[in-house]
């Protein structure tokens, strides 16, 4: 407590709490986090915009995060914990290794022309074997309309094939 809260206290002739002025603290338990196996840990990676225009890529990666975190059997890292692995030569067993996941999922935007298409891959984070691949395709002028859908199809697709994998 604030030094102003023990006085507040004291002043109102109230008992304090323990271990506050110079009392013996009361004993705090230990408290351990147990992961729970029915949660998979998942970390989405920024992805890289082979195009040279980030801003796509970031955009699609914070909707990924956000669709995937409505998932109730998965727990996603958040993209400021992930976002620092943009440009790493970080290995992925070192990045997974780091951000305690089961799951990464990695990818890239390429804008050819007038089409775009966006990479999304799911890979085991101790094998680095991808379980899942897929590619979207959209116009260019389109695609800031359509982008919540692909990451909302994409967040599908991962999230059924985590529950395929570990059925």
């Amino acid at each position: 407590m604030k030094r102003s809260h023990l006085a507040a206290f004291a002043a109102a002739g109230d008992a304090l709490p323990a271990g506050a002025c110079g009392e013996a603290p009361r004993p705090h338990r230990r408290l351990h986090v147990v992961r729970h196996s029915a949660r998979t840990r998942i970390a989405v990676l920024p992805f890289a915009d082979l195009s040279g225009d980030d801003r796509g890529a970031d955009a699609f990666g914070v909707l990924l995060i956000a669709n995937l975190a409505c998932r109730p059997r998965l727990n996603v890292v958040s993209r400021n914990s992930s976002i620092r692995y943009k440009h790493s030569p970080a290995t992925l067993f070192a990045i997974a290794s780091e951000l305690d996941a089961d799951w990464v999922v990695d990818g890239s935007i390429l804008q050819s022309g007038s089409e775009v298409q966006v990479l999304v891959q799911l890979l085991d984070a101790t094998s680095a074997r991808a379980l899942m691949t897929r590619t979207f395709t959209g116009q260019a002028d389109t695609m800031r309309r359509i982008r919540p859908e692909i990451a909302y199809a994409a967040a599908d697709e991962i999230a059924d094939a985590i529950v395929a994998r570990r059925a």
